[in-house]
């Protein structure tokens, strides 16, 4: 097997203002600064003034005005890894928000969805967190 690189640029697509104002958002983005270099920005529109209300300008860029979809498209030349981060109503629409965002950004690169509607959070935060351990499985 190949020796392949840990991940270590990790790009974050938010989406929402649910998962801003619930303190989700940063909660995810300071776990995922464990992995290496992140960044994050806003994915749509909605989600711009809770950026400005929770003070996270200096994290979650919201100067490119661009759709989810667009955002990730445009991050995959920059990243080993995409997360989209969003807080839907429940699991199914959750699921379909995620696969339409997939299958129009036309992918290249790992995305991962972390949605907390109608999921745990803990299960979630664990998924993270063991999240490096299989990367070093997998990039070993």
């Amino acid at each position: 097997m190949k020796n392949r690189r840990l991940p270590d640029k990790v790009r974050v697509v938010v989406h929402g203002p649910e998962v801003i104002d619930s303190g989700l958002a940063i909660s995810i983005l300071k776990l995922l600064e464990r992995f290496g270099s992140v960044s994050a920005v806003l994915g749509g529109t909605m989600g711009r003034l809770a950026v400005i209300d929770a003070d996270l300008e200096d994290i979650i860029s919201i100067n490119a005005r661009k759709t989810p979809s667009q955002s990730v498209h445009d991050l995959q030349a920059s990243s080993d890894v995409i997360v989209l981060l969003n807080q839907a109503k429940n699991r199914q629409t959750g699921l379909a928000f995620g696969s339409r965002v997939a299958a129009n950004a036309r992918i290249t690169r790992p995305l991962i969805q972390i949605d907390s509607g109608g999921i745990l959070l803990p299960n979630w935060l664990a998924m993270i967190l063991d999240l490096r351990r299989s990367w070093r499985r997998i990039y070993a």
